[in-house]
């Protein structure tokens, strides 16, 4: 998940990646309630409280759209002879199939995504 907090000293964003769910995990390797960022626009190094950290929505969301958006009509368009093909019946079924699993797709991962940021952020050390 991507990360954030306000920077001591200059008040700017600092954003970080990490694998960790929860605010537990975040701690673990130094086993303290604090996380050590360095300010990529002052430099500063500071450690900061995860109770003041909080998750931002992931890039999978974008990564979800994109190839709900492209991906589709990409595939209709390539196998449009066959649609076509298959009858009024058949061509609207595959048609109506290519649609709603994607869609199915991006709206779980969209789910799942935010599920963990609500997740990360409503809970406290």
């Amino acid at each position: 998940m991507i990360f954030q907090t306000k920077c001591n000293k200059c008040k700017k964003q600092i954003r970080f990646y990490s694998f960790a769910v929860n605010r537990f995990d975040l701690s673990k390797p130094n086993s303290k309630n604090t996380i050590r960022l360095k300010c990529r626009k002052c430099g500063d190094k500071s450690s900061y409280d995860l109770n003041l950290i909080s998750a931002e929505s992931n890039i999978i969301q974008l990564l979800a759209l994109v190839i709900f958006v492209v991906a589709t009509p990409l595939i209709i368009y390539s196998i449009w002879d066959l649609i076509w093909e298959a009858g009024l019946l058949y061509g609207t079924a595959i048609i109506t199939f290519l649609v709603v699993v994607p869609n199915l797709a991006y709206g779980i991962m969209i789910k799942n995504s935010n599920m963990k940021k609500n997740h990360f952020n409503d809970t406290r050390i």
